[in-house]
């Protein structure tokens, strides 16, 4: 019986172990640029897939590090014409800028 017990604790510590990697290496990858990450989770099997509990590891891995008032990083676009790129800071001491993250698809 102690077999037993100790064989069902140790597969258990084992998948507990195997989870926790799991959960590391995906909150890692969340971390990458967006089309990195997505590649990964495109050959992901399915029944993995239904073990990461998606949400409250995205919210984390994304949060970022601005708060509200904070000065937005600077960063660079092309238009949407390709015909050239812009900066934030280009806009800097104009008028207002409003940034609007969405997704219009």
């Amino acid at each position: 019986m102690k077999r037993i017990i100790l064989a069902v604790a140790l597969t258990l510590a084992i998948g507990a172990a195997a989870y926790g990697v799991l959960l590391v290496r995906f909150y890692g990858l969340m971390q990458e640029p967006p089309l990195e990450f997505a590649e990964a989770w495109a050959h992901t099997p399915a029944a993995l897939k239904r073990l990461v509990p998606m949400p409250p590891l995205w919210k984390s891995a994304r949060r970022g590090i601005l708060n509200i008032g904070d000065t937005a990083p600077d960063f660079e676009l092309e238009t949407s014409d390709r015909a050239r790129t812009v900066r934030l800071s280009d806009f800097a001491g104009k008028s207002p800028v409003v940034l609007v993250f969405g997704s219009y698809t």
